[in-house]
């Protein structure tokens, strides 16, 4: 169950930031004035294996923390006791895979 929600959390993450990069092309229509000239636009970086590699590793680090807090709590039932260490930790992780996406 973690597994699934931290890979949709990334998948959920990639789509949000593919969706953002990804503009409609509009045709503009034909003018008699000469238009400044505009540079090319750049296309969205393309994700590198190092991107990916560290992507892997920062999601492998978020789901050995969850694991660690599942098994801590195996025997309660409802609310899960966290340290705040952890948490941000895993917030920390969070955002660094955001960047690598925003790239």
């Amino acid at each position: 169950m973690i597994r699934f929600s931290l890979l949709a959390m990334a998948f959920a993450a990639f789509t949000a930031v593919q969706s953002s990069t990804i503009q409609p092309q509009t045709s503009q229509p034909q003018t008699t004035q000469p238009s400044a000239v505009q540079p090319p636009a750049t296309p969205p970086t393309q994700l590198t294996d190092e991107n990916r590699s560290m992507m892997l590793t920062l999601l492998d680090r978020i789901e050995t923390l969850t694991t660690k807090i599942k098994d801590d709590n195996k025997n309660k039932s409802g609310r899960v006791t966290v340290e705040r260490a952890t948490l941000d930790e895993i917030a920390a992780d969070i955002v660094q895979v955001k960047m690598i996406l925003q790239k």
